[in-house]
């Protein structure tokens, strides 16, 4: 099995990587599965900063860079913390559901499929990750003082 120490890593290594998956999937146009139909909105009416590849690139892999970094905390507090267990448990079976579409059984006509794209495949492995470590790891005890109730 591989391991990675995460904080032996530097943190902006993780970003860079995680920046670099986010803006070639949206420039070149990655997918995991490529959707059937294609994109309604044109790309070149779209050209606000918000939704700009660099800003998308930029935001994801911080949020993925922090949530790689609290994973490996829970890890090694052996304890699960970071966010609610059962938002956890809810972003997985979100995903689970986002996946029954590629069915066929499911969906029917497969000519009508959205795709995964890849920085979405990024998206679904962490909330997998997420799942795991709230079935596996204790939760973070909480205690609450006597000033904290009033």
């Amino acid at each position: 099995m591989i391991r990675i120490d995460i904080f032996r890593t530097n943190v902006h290594q993780l970003f860079v990587i995680f920046w670099a998956t986010r803006y070639l999937s949206d420039r070149f146009d990655l997918w995991l599965i490529k959707p059937s139909i294609p994109d309604a909105v044109e790309q070149d009416l779209n050209k606000s900063f918000v939704t700009s590849t660099i800003y998308l690139a930029t935001s994801w892999s911080l949020i993925w860079t922090g949530t790689l970094l609290q994973f490996e905390n829970n890890r090694r507090s052996r304890n699960f913390a970071g966010e609610y267990a059962v938002g956890a448990i809810m972003t997985a079976f979100n995903w689970s559901i986002h996946f029954l579409f590629f069915l066929p059984i499911v969906v029917g006509r497969m000519d009508a499929s959205e795709g995964i794209a890849l920085h979405a495949g990024v998206e679904a492995a962490l909330a997998g990750v997420a799942l795991w470590q709230a079935s596996t790891l204790p939760k973070l005890p909480q205690t609450i003082t006597a000033e904290e109730e009033k």
